[in-house]
């Protein structure tokens, strides 16, 4: 079944039950279109934007996981104010485990706020749908709507669907429904994209790809993230970075085959040249790290920066 994980707004709270809350949202939806909506539950401390609450995110999705028949590929992370900032938090930082998200009422302009990286680029990674009211008094529309037509001119794949006449809130989700039913039953993931490309402060998993460590960044470019483009084809993979140090290839079916030679090619430097062998601790740990079972790779290749390329 696919999953709609729900996060509400208002996390700053001490209240530890505001999922149950919302839990009826969709739950006429989910039982007519058979998908599983759950509502994970934030308060202070383990807000949707600091990392005991990020861990409680994922962690309500493996837990549900581990229960349930789940299509991995259709896992949508939604939510409105707090909770859409927090869609935004996961799209820019950790996108891997979802398929796309549903953002309602909300804003990415409290990331700098909060200290947490903005890194727009990387929303082109999932789909988004997007839902917000003109009348909004926390984000005004007008701004919105600039920020949505800039975010699709950097080619981020998103749908804008804006009320001139409603406020801060789901006073529009009666009309939204039909729309954001759509959104739940199209968008899937694809777990091994051939190409993949990404920018990160600290690290970052997208797929087979995975930003380990980083180099220290130059005089004057602190805020500088470091960024990668890699692309699969065959036997054969190249590696486009700046800024990262050490870098893991997590190699699975299809688009690696166990036994076979592989080539890896890093900024126009040899960084790997031979087999990739399957390795069923390797195998036992990710599965059950994150019980993904659309992505099951049979071996992990770390990597250094060549030093020539240093």
């Amino acid at each position: 079944m696919p999953v709609v994980l729900w996060l509400h707004g208002g996390v700053n709270g001490t209240r530890q039950d505001r999922g149950a809350e919302v839990a009826h949202y969709f739950a006429n939806e989910s039982d007519s279109l058979y998908f599983i909506f759950a509502a994970a539950s934030g308060e202070r401390g383990a807000t949707w934007f600091d990392e005991v609450g990020i861990r409680n995110i994922l962690q309500s999705l493996h837990y549900i996981k581990s229960r349930y028949n789940v299509d991995d590929n259709r896992v949508i992370l939604a939510g409105v104010s707090d909770g859409g900032t927090g869609c935004y938090v996961s799209g820019m930082n950790y996108p891997d485990e979802f398929a796309g998200y549903l953002v309602c009422s909300a804003s990415p302009s409290l990331l700098p706020m909060m200290g947490i990286p903005v890194l727009p680029g990387n929303m082109r990674l999932r789909p988004w749908h997007i839902v917000h009211g003109g009348k909004d008094h926390l984000y005004p529309g007008e701004e919105m709507k600039a920020l949505m037509e800039k975010f699709k001119a950097m080619g981020i794949p998103l749908t804008f669907h804006y009320y001139p006449d409603m406020p801060h809130g789901l006073d529009y989700m009666p009309m939204e429904k039909p729309a954001v039913m759509d959104f739940f039953r199209t968008t899937v993931r694809n777990p091994q994209p051939a190409e993949i490309q990404f920018e990160t402060y600290s690290g970052m998993k997208v797929s087979w790809l995975s930003v380990d460590s980083l180099l220290p960044p130059p005089p004057f470019s602190e805020n500088t993230p470091a960024s990668i483009h890699a692309r699969i084809s065959g036997n054969r993979v190249e590696i486009r970075s700046t800024g990262v140090r050490v870098l893991s290839i997590y190699a699975a079916a299809p688009l690696f085959n166990a036994g076979e030679e592989l080539h890896v090619v890093w900024n126009g430097k040899n960084a790997f040249q031979g087999r990739a062998q399957l390795d069923t601790d390797v195998m036992l740990e990710t599965a059950g790290r994150w019980r993904d079972r659309a992505f099951l790779p049979f071996c992990r290749l770390e990597l250094a920066l060549p030093e020539s390329v240093n």
